[in-house]
Formats: C-alpha cells, sequence, structure tokens
C-alpha cells in the first residue's frame, strides 16, 4: 500500500535564524508579530518592518508568517463544518455543472458522498486503497474525491488529456485499486491498466452512468471506519508533478497538507486571508486533476460557501458567458486566461461586471498584464505562489486592492517559513537577493511516492522545500517569483531570465503570446530563442521585435532566433511547456549565424 510506503513527515519547528545564533519561535496568534526577518531584533506588520543598519550586521534572507492554531481534522469534516453546509440556504447551489445546468445544493452534497462512500466501499474499496480519478471537471469529480477520503483511501488525479502510455506510469506508480472516468477516455484508462499490470478491484466506471458510486442515493450516515484515518500522516492526495525534469513523480499529500493550506489561505485573518465569502460565485474553469483546482478552488470555496460553477474545459465563448450569465464575483484563472481577458476582442461582446477579483497562479505573472486585465475589467487581480508539493499556496496578494504590489506574489500565507538561497552553495542570502526560494510549513509534502532519492534531493535537514524557483523578497516581506533555476538561460556566463522577455514581448500590441528558450551556442554557451504567435494575423518580424526590446534590455538578453508560430505548448494548469519547444527547436538543427525568423 501507497499509505505505508510515506516517507517521516519533516518536522514543523520554525526557527528565526542569524548569522550566529537561532532562537526558538513561540506560537503566536495571527494578530501579534505577522512577520519576523532573519538577523534582526525587530518586528513590524505587514505594513513595513524596519531594517537594521549594514553595521548591524549581515541579514539573511529568511522570513516567518505568525501561526495560528491548526485543526487536524479530516478534510471533509473540516470543510463541511467550516461551509456550514448543513444549515446554508435550502435552494443554496454548490456545485453547478456549466456543460448541463445541474447543480447540487450544499444541503444535498454531504448525503451525495456519504451515499457514494457506501457505494465505493460495497465495490471492496478499503482504507489505504487508491482510487483513480480520471476526469474533466464535473460535479461527481467532487463527490468521488471526497467519498474516498472519507473511507480513509487515496486519490490520485490524472490529465484527461493523457495518453495510455502516460496513464499507465501512474497507475502502476500509484498502484491504483479503482478508476472512474468518462466515457469519452474509458478505453484510455483500460489500455493503461492492461499497460500497466495493475489489478483492478472492481470494474472501471463511468461517472456518467447512473450505476457508478458517485451516483449512488444520498445517504444520512457515513460508513464507520475500523481504524481512525491517520490525518496527518497517512497517505491521501497522490497527484504526479509536471514531469518537466524526467518522469512525473507522486507528490505525497495528507489530509493535514490540505486541510492546513485551506486554512491559511482562507481563515488565517481577515486582513490577509484569500477574499472569498458566501455571496461569491466562482469560476471553475481550472482542472481539479491540477493541485491549484483541487484546493485554492474546491476545498476553499466549499469551506466557505461559495457556489462552485465548473466547466470541463477552457471555450472562450463559454467561459465568458458564463462568467455573465452566472454573474461570477471570483475567477481563479492561469496567465494564459489573463493574457486572453486583456487583449481579445471577444472579452467586449459579453458583461463581466460581476467580476470582483482574479487570482492568477501556476505560472508568473508581469505587472504589466496584472494592471492591464484589472483596468480593462474594472476588478482586482491578485497573484498567488505555491506548487504541487506545497499543497499548494505559499502566498498570496493581499485583500485590499489598493495594497497589492503589482508584478508581486503578495505577502506569506500564515504558519510560512521561506528561505532565499544560494542555488550553489545553499547559503541563505541577504533581503533582497535573488537567489532560490526554500519553504517550510505544515503544506511541505510528504515526500515523492517510491522515490526516496528524489525526496532527500528536494526537502533539506531542517525540513525546507528546495522550490527551484528563482526568487526575492523585499523588506516589507512581499514575494517576487523568477524562472525556473534550470531554465535560466547563459549567455557568455550572464543569467537570462526568459520571463523577462516574455513579459516585455507580450506589451507589444501585435504579440498575443511568447515562449523564450535557450538554444546551444559554441561560442556563447546559449542564445536565446523567442517561439512569438502573433496577434490576429499581424505582420510581425525579427527586426521589429528588435527595436522593441532593445530599449529595454542588454544587449546579450536580446532574442538571437525568433519563430512565428499559431501557438505555444501549455500544460493544462497553464505552464509554459518550456521543454517541448526546446525539443522542437532541437529538430531544426544548425543553421547560419545572425538573427534568424521563421
Amino acid at each position: 500500500s501507497p499509505a505505508r510506503a510515506m516517507a517521516p513527515r519533516c518536522p514543523l519547528g520554525i526557527a528565526i535564524r542569524t548569522g550566529v545564533h537561532t532562537h526558538v519561535r513561540h506560537r503566536l496568534h495571527a494578530h501579534t508579530l505577522p512577520f519576523t526577518v532573519a538577523g534582526s531584533p525587530h518586528l513590524a506588520g505587514f505594513n513595513g518592518i524596519r531594517l537594521p543598519s549594514l553595521a548591524e550586521g549581515r541579514r539573511l534572507c529568511t522570513f516567518t508568517r505568525a501561526s495560528f492554531e491548526l485543526s487536524k481534522e479530516p478534510l471533509l469534516d473540516y470543510v463541511k463544518a467550516r461551509g456550514d453546509w448543513a444549515n446554508a440556504p435550502a435552494d443554496k447551489p454548490a456545485l453547478i455543472c456549466e456543460a448541463t445546468g445541474r447543480a447540487i445544493t450544499f444541503r444535498e452534497l454531504g448525503p451525495r458522498i456519504a451515499g457514494a462512500a457506501h457505494e465505493l466501499r460495497a465495490r471492496g474499496f478499503e482504507q489505504g486503497d487508491v482510487l483513480s480519478l480520471h476526469m474533466h471537471n464535473m460535479p461527481e469529480y467532487v463527490i468521488g474525491f471526497f467519498a474516498a477520503l472519507s473511507l480513509g483511501g487515496v486519490v490520485t488525479t490524472s490529465n484527461p488529456a493523457y495518453t495510455a502510455t502516460e496513464l499507465a506510469h501512474q497507475f502502476g506508480d500509484s498502484g491504483a485499486t479503482h478508476f472512474v472516468t468518462c466515457d469519452a477516455y474509458k478505453d484510455t484508462v483500460i489500455k493503461a491498466i492492461v499497460t500497466s499490470g495493475v489489478l483492478p478491484k472492481s470494474q472501471i466506471e463511468s461517472a456518467e452512468s447512473e450505476t457508478c458510486f458517485v451516483n449512488a442515493p444520498p445517504a444520512e450516515f457515513f460508513p464507520e471506519l475500523e481504524t481512525p484515518i491517520d490525518v496527518e500522516r497517512g497517505l491521501a492526495v497522490l497527484p504526479y508533478s509536471s514531469g518537466t525534469t524526467g518522469r512525473p513523480k507522486g507528490v505525497m499529500l495528507s489530509q493535514f497538507n490540505i486541510c492546513a493550506n485551506v486554512q491559511q489561505t482562507a481563515f488565517a485573518d481577515e486582513t490577509h486571508a484569500y477574499s472569498i465569502n458566501a455571496d461569491d460565485v466562482m469560476m471553475g474553469v481550472l482542472p481539479l486533476f491540477h493541485i491549484y483546482g483541487l484546493a485554492v478552488l474546491m476545498c476553499v470555496a466549499l469551506a466557505r460557501q461559495a457556489t462552485l460553477v465548473l466547466m470541463p474545459k477552457f471555450e472562450p465563448d463559454r467561459f465568458l458567458k458564463a462568467i455573465q450569465d452566472y454573474k461570477i464575483t471570483q475567477a481563479p484563472v492561469v496567465p494564459p486566461i489573463i493574457v486572453f481577458l486583456t487583449k481579445h476582442p471577444m472579452v467586449e461582446q459579453y458583461d463581466l461586471s460581476s467580476l470582483r477579483s482574479i487570482l492568477s497562479g501556476a505560472a508568473p505573472l508581469d505587472a504589466h498584464l496584472q494592471a492591464a486585465v484589472a483596468e480593462r475589467l474594472r476588478c482586482a487581480c491578485r497573484q498567488g505562489y505555491g506548487m504541487t508539493e506545497l499543497s499548494p499556496i505559499v502566498s498570496f496578494s493581499p485583500r485590499d486592492p489598493d495594497a497589492i504590489v503589482l508584478g508581486s506574489c503578495g505577502k506569506l500565507a500564515a504558519n510560512t517559513t521561506v528561505k532565499i538561497v544560494d542555488s550553489l552553495t545553499r547559503e541563505a542570502l541577504p533581503v533582497g537577493s535573488e537567489g532560490e526560494l526554500c519553504v517550510k510549513g505544515p503544506q511541505v509534502m510528504q515526500g515523492y511516492l517510491n522515490r526516496p532519492d528524489a525526496t532527500a534531493e528536494s526537502i533539506d535537514a531542517d525540513g525546507f522545500l528546495i522550490t527551484g524557483d528563482l526568487a526575492r523578497i523585499d523588506e516589507t516581506g512581499t514575494l517576487f517569483i523568477g524562472d525556473r533555476v534550470k531554465e535560466l538561460i547563459k549567455v557568455k556566463g550572464f543569467q537570462v531570465a526568459p520571463a523577462e522577455l516574455e513579459g516585455l514581448l507580450l506589451k507589444h500590441t501585435d504579440v498575443a503570446d511568447v515562449c523564450v528558450i535557450g538554444v546551444p551556442d559554441e561560442r556563447h554557451g546559449q542564445l536565446p530563442c523567442a517561439y512569438v504567435v502573433p496577434r490576429n494575423e499581424a505582420h510581425l518580424d525579427a527586426e521589429i521585435l528588435l527595436d522593441f526590446l532593445k530599449p529595454h534590455v542588454a544587449e546579450f538578453k536580446l532574442p538571437q532566433t525568433f519563430r512565428f508560430v499559431d501557438s505555444v505548448p501549455k500544460s493544462a494548469s497553464g505552464k509554459l511547456l518550456r521543454r517541448a519547444i526546446a525539443e522542437l527547436e532541437a529538430k531544426r538543427g544548425s543553421e547560419a549565424e545572425g538573427i534568424k525568423q521563421e
């Protein structure tokens, strides 16, 4: 059982580090001492932290945001209680299926999950068994997820776009025992099961079938468990990493990991908690198989008694129509959707005045786009930072729109400590320096399934997760995220951040999308190469874009190759797939030196 293969939980002791001493940090309430800065005895609120002078010594960049007591209930119990499902208005929808118009109210949702749990158990599902959810967004996804967790089981989520080969790796690695999918993906799931060699304990089920356990009649009580759920250490959720550095790895998350992050995100304090309440209607276009959709969208919405409108996938006209028709107030999205909302003329055809907040995550969003979408839609645009291995939230913009720092990922979530280190020496860097971000807190994963080597490489001896992301934190505790450490382009030893060039190119009115990669070069080591998607068939060439870039960046940063394409590949969560573009570029072979374009 994967539950028994889990790595030991990382210790959660949080320390304030100086160059000489380590002081034990006592538990604080959320309203007291919100931030500490390593090396400084001075504490202040979110509006600023007094910095010691250089004479006071070298301050290392380690930040901690104040702790508050976290509930350690099972995830479903916590979400139901905080969302007060039983006392919600009788007709208040919890889940709406955008594709069919079906709705499940908050009062109906708990009994529906309980009924599904009874049926799942009748199919031989036991504590520690693994349920595979290979589905697009729909209400039955939520029911299946919570039914498995209520039985002390594990849920592994997967992208419906996966091929049988990709899926077989996940099935075999996770030890999946039960499978729920949709009619459109059932053949792929069957092929993957055969290839993986796993032995299902019950038939593969389609959530669209009336006989599937997710469509069971409601029940008043949940099944009783022989053994209490190990909320803190037991494996519960098993998403797989994107695999940009190799085959995808199973990220082991406990119920406490997810539950703690819901609390850190939505219930820490009134000034910093994610601004969502029972009056909100949330856009559910983020895929629930992704940790951003699963935790920030699904769990937070249900814990705040907000209505969630689930879309199977992003389709521009349906997306805009859903905002208009359902009067969506909150839209957690990814940067490519922000680009669409900022630049596409179709947006003007719909009434989006109900929107009061957009949350961007899964990839960096530059200040220009953040300001542009807020101005066009007349709503706040916030940013958050996280990753699957962090359940996922580390930081997010404050509730007050006037306190949002454009281009930043906001302040740390409660109960979180971060440090910025040199990616080679692992030494902590001074405040304001850019280095590799490391994170510690209750949201840190348990480890990678069946990969103790990768776990040891990712979590240091002090319990910090090494994110692989470049970042800096200013003196107010505001976090700014750069590129992945391994994605930096090295031109004659000088570092070029792809995100910097992408942000600048997206400011050009005729650029719809862009991805910058480094390509090998004998003289320079690497050179930047830009894949550009022109907007509305606009005429673009290398000379136009170089003239646009030259006033803004040093000469060594200028792309030496421009490729004009119809689209750039992205993951389901909206991240640029640089490796896919790098592989495409490598196949093109060598070309003559100088500025090139296609």
